[in-house]
């Protein structure tokens, strides 16, 4: 039995308390958000928020681990089923991960603004798996590079601006704009290999 004012708890009630932090997050910013704000939004008491969540960090990396794990369950198989030809497996890249953007823009903008707010050893997960999701944009680039197939001085720092430039993707994407996720991949693809100087474009997916 809930202790007295609280909301009983259920086993969707940890889902319920990430979904109103994300958007919380999403709206105020981690620092602008209080553990109250969140209990409030979920309609929970605090002690049942810290019975599924330990803090209010803990919970940002659990929303920060989640969205990474879903980005990288899908970009991974993506890029190995790409194959070697760096302009496929860039545009693989960025048509994943700008589709991801647009899907989920919340949580994806949370991953791109709050990493700053963690500190280890929390923080330490959640940055791994972003610079996997990094690794993929730039081992593309300097191995077009490399083979001929871009024309890029400084391919580091172009993965870096093609990373940074799909990112932004999730803080104007709405779903009532004049492009659906799909269309706004491929704008993004072609953005990004004009970027590294590809050779040749890759048809749309």
């Amino acid at each position: 039995m809930a202790a007295h004012g609280e909301s009983p708890s259920t086993p969707d009630t940890a889902q319920v308390i990430s979904d109103a932090a994300v958007r919380l997050f999403h709206d105020h910013g981690y620092h602008g958000t209080s553990i109250r704000d969140i209990a409030g939004e979920a309609k929970v008491g605090i002690a049942t928020l810290f019975h599924h969540h330990r803090s209010k960090a803990e919970l940002l990396r659990r929303i920060m681990d989640t969205a990474l794990d879903d980005l990288l369950a899908e970009m991974e198989p993506a890029v190995a089923a790409a194959g070697d030809d760096p302009t496929a497996r860039l545009s693989v890249v960025v048509r994943t991960y700008v589709r991801r953007q647009c899907e989920s823009p919340m949580h994806n903008a949370i991953v791109t603004s709050e990493m700053r707010s963690l500190e280890p050893p929390l923080l330490d997960e959640p940055a791994s798996k972003r610079d996997r999701v990094h690794q993929l944009f730039e081992s593309a680039i300097v191995d077009g590079v490399a083979s001929g197939t871009f024309v890029c001085d400084v391919p580091v720092e172009a993965a870096r601006a093609v990373h940074a430039m799909c990112s932004a993707v999730s803080g104007w994407y709405r779903d009532d704009g004049r492009m659906a996720p799909d269309e706004v991949a491929e704008l993004y693809v072609g953005m990004a290999l004009r970027v590294v100087g590809a050779r040749e474009l890759a048809p749309a997916s």
